[in-house]
């Protein structure tokens, strides 16, 4: 799996989290078309790590983030692309999958 972090967000992450880390996870949503019944399996960032989470999920390190991750991650996306994402003056982490 390919990680790709945007400068702002790197930017963002490396001055509010002293663990200069983030978890990725696999957000369900409902979804389909006409009505259907699928889920919808998107990629999903956090800031930090829970600390009981340390030693399960597998890490990576990109661009001196520490990047933790659920194995189905992996499995289900080629590339995932972390983003921030800023409205006003309010601001937040993105995720992003192919």
């Amino acid at each position: 799996m390919n990680i790709i972090i945007e400068p702002d967000a790197r930017n963002y992450i490396m001055k509010k989290n002293k663990d200069k880390a983030i978890t990725v996870t696999i957000a369900r949503r409902p979804g389909g078309c006409c009505g259907g019944g699928c889920e919808l399996q998107l990629p999903s960032v956090r800031l930090g790590i829970d600390p009981e989470k340390v030693q399960i999920y597998p890490k990576a390190v990109v661009e001196g983030i520490n990047v933790y991750y659920v194995g189905d991650v992996a499995q289900r996306f080629k590339t995932v692309s972390v983003k921030l994402e800023k409205l006003l003056f309010l601001k937040k982490l993105i995720a992003a999958g192919k």
